[in-house]
């Protein structure tokens, strides 16, 4: 049994693909039986699919599954239907993994053989190193509960920030919500607090691509209408996850989702569609009392502003606030 299986969501990602599979074939100081690699296929209509093939040829620890399209959170799904290792992580076709990744996690799952181990993170255009994420998670190990709860704050919620031990996601039926942006929130809350260990891994293992002008990333600002559905879809999922939990972290979590619906809401570049009216009509009194709830004095604040204020100067205060991190 390979100790790690890396699983690469693929779609239309010719430009970048060959670089990705490359970076996770290229490991220093490991075997071929030690890890696999599983790129799904998700019905790419570029040439992402030849130039993946070209990459692994030769490889006997990779191999391509081909599915109809569905987007990221199917091939993710799929990815975990499918892999044969102790743990998983899951890689974006975009990005590429550090030349030593792979024997730096075995060498620490072999030692302590936690639930979850997060990692540290470069961000790259091209070639050229561009920042690194420098987490200082050293108060780690603890259990995911311990983590959110006792230290009061949500952890790194990019999938491919952390890799997980495959029983963790199997045994209690966690995937990748279908059909929604931010699936990555949504899932990496979840599988965090199932954890009964989460270590920390100081070295930057991942190399993150500064977003492309076709990403999700980069796209997501002007589509904010599918963002807002996907805030009341997780935090709908959150409430049905934690149903007979009712803590600080669960109502911070609840407020933070809160938080950000009203932040897409009140963008400058925002344009109110029926169906945007009709979804914050039905959620409003909900949200607030998530924001209120959370006992947190900015969510109180902005919660204040946002129903006493006119909308033009919400969207203003807002933007002059500029990043989302300092409301989030």
């Amino acid at each position: 049994m390979p100790k790690i299986s890396i699983v690469i969501a693929m779609y239309n990602i010719e430009k970048y693909i060959a670089q990705c599979i490359e970076s996770c074939i290229n490991q220093k100081d490991v075997s071929k039986e030690d890890y696999e690699i599983v790129i799904v296929n998700d019905g790419a209509t570029d040439n992402s699919l030849q130039i993946a093939q070209n990459a692994i040829d030769g490889h006997d620890n990779a191999r391509i599954i081909t599915r109809i399209n569905g987007g990221l959170s199917e091939a993710r799904n799929t990815g975990i239907q499918n892999i044969t290792g102790e743990y998983v992580w899951f890689v974006d076709g975009d990005d590429a993994i550090a030349g030593n990744a792979i024997s730096t996690l075995i060498n620490h799952i072999e030692k302590y053989r936690y639930d979850a181990y997060i990692i540290n993170f470069s961000t790259f255009e091209i070639k050229d190193k561009i920042d690194t994420s420098n987490f200082d998670l050293h108060f780690l190990p603890m259990t995911g509960k311990d983590v959110h709860h006792k230290k009061n704050r949500i952890l790194p919620l990019m999938a491919w920030l952390t890799i997980y031990n495959v029983n963790v996601i199997k045994d209690n039926n966690l995937t990748f919500m279908p059909g929604i942006l931010h699936e990555d929130f949504e899932f990496s809350v979840k599988a965090h607090h199932v954890c009964s260990s989460i270590g920390f891994i100081p070295e930057d293992l991942y190399y993150y691509r500064i977003a492309r002008n076709d990403s999700i990333m980069s796209s997501s600002r002007k589509d904010n209408t599918r963002s807002l559905v996907a805030e009341v879809r997780i935090l709908q999922s959150f409430r049905q996850f934690f149903k007979d939990e009712n803590n600080q972290f669960v109502k911070r979590l609840y407020g933070m989702c809160a938080t950000s619906f009203f932040i897409r809401r009140y963008d400058s570049a925002f344009v109110l569609s029926d169906v945007t009216s009709k979804l914050i009509k039905e959620n409003k009194l909900s949200l607030y009392e998530d924001m209120w709830n959370s006992k947190e004095w900015k969510r109180r604040l902005l919660l204040l502003f946002i129903i006493v204020s006119p909308k033009y100067l919400i969207k203003k205060v807002l933007y002059q606030l500029g990043e989302r991190s300092k409301l989030m």
